[in-house]
């Protein structure tokens, strides 16, 4: 796989959550003989002016690994991110490989239907229809300024080793430890 990770949100609103979440999984853990610890794909990072932009993140999301999905009201209203969504699920692995961010808004899973909440605002209806297992999600609702959105903070530290260590396929602990 040419990304660890594929990071799918809504531009403006969660475009500060979407860089930092990059920069620290890039960051986090990079050993002393490589540039990044891992390769992440962020549109506003990874793609120049194409031509065909469709084509580009689709070519991206088919060599990613994992998905982040950001979700907020925003995110859910989003006709690009639904998009990414529904190419990953059905060309890729379904939901199985999606890393849910919680930015804003609300999550809660529904047991008797076996999928999120209709009152969660933070997944649209694409989402809503593709995840069918409760999902572990990372909440960084509390996280709004620069200061919080940095491995210094200790909160979003502990968030980036999360979504690492899923991506990686180890405990957090073991993670952090390097």
């Amino acid at each position: 796989m040419a990304y660890d990770a594929f990071i799918s949100y809504r531009h403006g609103t969660d475009g500060p959550a979407a860089a930092a979440i990059e920069r620290g999984l890039e960051r986090l853990a990079r050993p002393w003989n490589r540039l990044r610890a891992m390769s992440v794909f962020r549109d506003e990072s990874e793609l120049g002016a194409a031509a065909d932009l469709t084509g580009a993140i689709k070519r991206a999301l088919g060599e990613a690994s994992h998905l982040i999905l950001l979700a907020s009201p925003e995110s859910a209203a989003s006709a690009w991110v639904d998009k990414e969504i529904e190419y990953w699920c059905d060309e890729r692995d379904g939901a199985a490989r999606i890393i849910l961010v919680l930015t804003d808004g609300e999550f809660a899973w529904d047991e008797m239907a076996g999928a999120p909440a209709l009152a969660s605002t933070a997944v649209s209806p694409a989402v809503r229809a593709r995840i069918t297992t409760e999902p572990v999600y990372v909440d960084l609702r509390w996280a709004r300024s620069a200061e919080q959105l940095s491995l210094r903070d200790s909160r979003f530290r502990a968030d980036i080793v999360r979504i690492a260590a899923t991506i990686r396929g180890v405990a957090p602990a073991d993670l952090e430890s390097e």
